[in-house]
């Protein structure tokens, strides 16, 4: 992973951590704009079908 040999354990589990946060993070607003979006698109696609 390319951390430094002085690194000590807990410092790996914090970056680790935050890595899968941050992976986690995009995942969900990933997922809530494809939602948002295909909400969206349904609602047009309705209205513009009634």
């Amino acid at each position: 992973f390319g951390f430094p040999n002085t690194t000590s354990q807990d410092e790996i589990t914090t970056r680790a951590l935050g890595f899968g946060l941050n992976i986690l993070t995009l995942i969900v607003a990933s997922l809530a704009t494809y939602v948002l979006l295909g909400a969206t698109s349904r609602s047009l696609g309705n209205v513009s079908t009634e």
